[in-house]
């Protein structure tokens, strides 16, 4: 399959993006105006989480420290307003299991980048882009799950979309590993 260039890439990216924020900022918080500080910094948050398994095929580190160090800032930043919400609402309130487990899967793709770090085990960035798309599939349930969001076409048909390229770009990099271990085999 011909490799995509950088620039259509990040084009494509970015309408998807922006057609996903338009919609956040006009269909979905009018709806859901005591959570919009966490939807807006939440939606940022999967944005970079994504991009981190989509900046995998351009081969570009500094694309993806800056995904991996927006995910950090964007997903403590949610995790943080969130948690303001608990003394108001109560912990079940406030978010369902994907959640919760979302932020599980993220905290492994963490130790998994840190144990890749160790020379011993460079090779470890598909189990990285592994959890972050389980991250990616787990926040797409629990954002899918609210009713404004699913009432927005507008928001949810990007959100979709920007979802199954993330999953699909995974599975393009594991039959990649796959072919090659195959070949070498």
């Amino acid at each position: 399959m011909k490799k995509l260039n950088t620039k259509t890439v990040l084009l494509v990216l970015s309408a998807v993006v922006t057609l996903m924020l338009v919609a956040l900022l006009t269909d979905v918080l009018p709806t859901y105006s005591e959570h919009g500080r966490s939807m807006i910094v939440g939606t940022l948050a999967y944005i970079a989480m994504g991009g981190i398994v989509l900046s995998k095929p351009l081969d570009n580190k500094h694309v993806a420290a800056v995904s991996g160090i927006m995910s950090a800032g964007f997903i403590a930043a949610h995790i943080l307003i969130e948690a303001a919400l608990f003394s108001t609402m109560g912990i079940a309130a406030v978010t369902n299991p994907f959640g919760y487990a979302a932020v599980a899967a993220l905290i492994l793709a963490g130790l998994a980048f840190v144990v890749s770090k160790v020379k011993a085990l460079e090779n470890i960035s598909l189990y990285v882009n592994g959890f972050m798309t389980t991250g990616v599939t787990l926040v797409y349930y629990h954002v899918a799950s609210l009713a404004p969001i699913r009432a927005s076409l507008l928001f949810f048909i990007p959100f979709t979309l920007f979802f199954a390229w993330t999953v699909a770009q995974y599975g393009m990099q594991v039959s990649e590993v796959v072919k090659t271990r195959r070949q070498t085999a």
